[in-house]
């Protein structure tokens, strides 16, 4: 395993918990823009205007620029949900509860325990848990999250 797709790995359970929080904002947000509605206002007549050749109205400008926001919020929603069950399912396909463990222990809990309470509470040593168990660890989820194998290609971040 190349050591780029080590630290992206790392990183999205590392931000896991923020990952969590991002979809409830998404969330919000949609349910916020679905909500809200400005529609028509009052016409100033203060200044002489001119003809214009302008189709559309101001109800139809708002229209398509809350079907715009929605359609890229829905998207990158639908993204984090996706790779938040890569995640959880790669979380669950890990062999022991001792290396279930380690990726709760060490990237999903808040705040971030050491590898010293790690080591004690799976009862191995400090190196042991860092340099081996964690390495093979990231490997089996990183194999999981980051390919397709419908595709047989990677999934992409």
């Amino acid at each position: 395993m190349n050591k780029e797709l080590f630290k992206e790995t790392e990183n999205l359970l590392k931000n896991y918990n923020k990952l969590d929080i991002e979809i409830k904002l998404i969330k919000a947000e949609i349910k916020d823009i679905q909500e809200s509605y400005t529609g028509c206002g009052a016409i100033g007549y203060n200044e002489k205007s001119g003809p214009t050749n302008k189709f559309s109205s101001m109800v139809e400008d708002e229209v398509i620029r809350k079907e715009k926001d929605l359609f890229y919020l829905k998207r990158d929603l639908d993204y984090k949900v996706r790779l938040k069950r890569r995640i959880d399912l790669a979380i669950q396909t890990l062999r022991t509860k001792e290396e279930k463990d380690l990726i709760r222990l060490r990237y999903i809990n808040q705040p971030k325990v050491s590898w010293g309470t790690v080591a004690r509470h799976l009862k191995y040593n400090k190196d042991y848990c860092r340099k081996e168990l964690r390495p093979k660890v990231i490997k089996q989820i990183a194999d999981f999250v980051f390919y397709n194998p419908g595709v047989q290609e990677r999934f992409i971040i």
